[in-house]
């Protein structure tokens, strides 16, 4: 046989093994990969077939063991309820004043006020752009003789109270009109308070004998209310002045 036969006879086996070692090599690897899918699938499996733990439950307290006046045991991560705030609620009804006669400037406002809330307030200061000054005054009775002075501290509201703004007592001073106060119409009086802020209502107008909002008062009232405009008479006796005898 001639030489180069051998030689490619050579190469030809050299090949063969090599071919077959690659062979062996990939079914290896396909093997390997087999085994580790199988293995996956038993895992993915036991972990579906296992309980899912239940939810922390949150830890009780014994009455027993708990001292007088501690706080209950509250878990980190609870939530916790929080008290709602305190806050005033405040409604304003039955606004009205008379109506002005004559050359009037001044007239005075009735009204009623509660707070239903569970937090004081106070009113400190009121204005109405029909006149040119609006104040918060309280009329009082001493000796059968009315004084009118001025509320420059405010009105105090407390929690679940109702104020009344009247004739003869507390009301709101309209100083410098700009024009007269006529039965039927109605204007607007914003207060400015301390916690809830600036609130408007209506102030309807009355007659001028009026003794309350337009519709409560009887049209034959006996007496007429003297209007909180009207300055008191002066308590101030002339000089040399004597007592008329009896």
């Amino acid at each position: 046989m001639p030489k180069w036969r051998n030689i490619r006879t050579k190469m030809r086996l050299k090949l063969s093994q090599f071919r077959l070692q690659r062979r062996g090599m990939t079914l290896g690897v396909a093997a390997a990969i087999l085994a580790a899918l199988a293995i996956w699938g038993s895992v993915a499996a036991f972990a579906a077939e296992t309980p899912a733990a239940p939810p922390a439950q949150a830890p009780t307290q014994d009455p027993a063991t708990q001292e007088p006046g501690a706080p209950p045991i509250v878990p980190p991560g609870f939530p916790v309820a929080r008290p709602a705030p305190e806050l005033p609620n405040i409604n304003i009804t039955g606004a009205w004043t008379r109506a002005t006669p004559g050359n009037s400037t001044n007239a005075a406002v009735y009204l009623t006020i509660a707070n239903t809330g569970t937090a004081s307030d106070k009113i400190v200061t009121a204005e109405s752009q029909i006149a040119e000054h609006t104040e918060l005054h309280e009329t009082a009775m001493s000796q059968g003789l009315a004084s009118m002075h001025g509320m420059d501290s405010g009105v105090e509201l407390a929690a679940g109270k109702t104020v009344s703004f009247e004739p003869n007592g507390r009301h709101i001073m309209l100083v410098g009109l700009k024009a007269p106060l006529k039965e039927g119409e109605s204007f607007l009086v914003t207060f400015d308070f301390t916690t809830s802020g600036r609130q408007s209502f209506v102030v309807d107008v009355a007659g001028a004998a009026a003794l309350g909002p337009p519709g409560t008062q009887s049209a034959t009232a006996a007496k007429l209310l003297q209007s909180d405009a009207t300055p008191p008479p002066s308590t101030v006796k002339p000089a040399g002045s004597t007592p008329a005898p009896n």
